[in-house]
């Protein structure tokens, strides 16, 4: 369960799941007494369903994402030495 929580594909998923179920179950049973397993089984279903690479899976493939993104955006920002237009207009 806990691999499932935190990512099987990733190196340091595993040991994120635990971290992350064992923060969980302590909050939730010091607060929902009578239904922290209710609750907790829904969170890991949950999170099987909506991040199948677990929460580093998930991680992983949101960093890629961002840094794709910067790359594309400083590739377009920058010009080549070659596009620079002076003031005057002249390339």
């Amino acid at each position: 369960m806990m691999s499932l929580l935190g990512g099987a594909k990733v190196f340091l998923g595993p040991a994120l799941g635990v971290l992350v179920y064992a923060w969980l179950k302590e909050w939730l049973s010091s607060r929902l007494v009578d239904y922290w397993m209710l609750v907790m089984g829904l969170i890991v279903i949950g999170c099987g369903l909506f991040f199948r690479g677990g929460i580093c899976g998930a991680l992983v493939v949101w960093w890629s994402a961002r840094l794709a993104q910067r790359m594309s955006y400083v590739s377009t920002r920058d010009p080549q030495p070659d596009q620079i237009v002076r003031p005057d207009g002249s390339g």
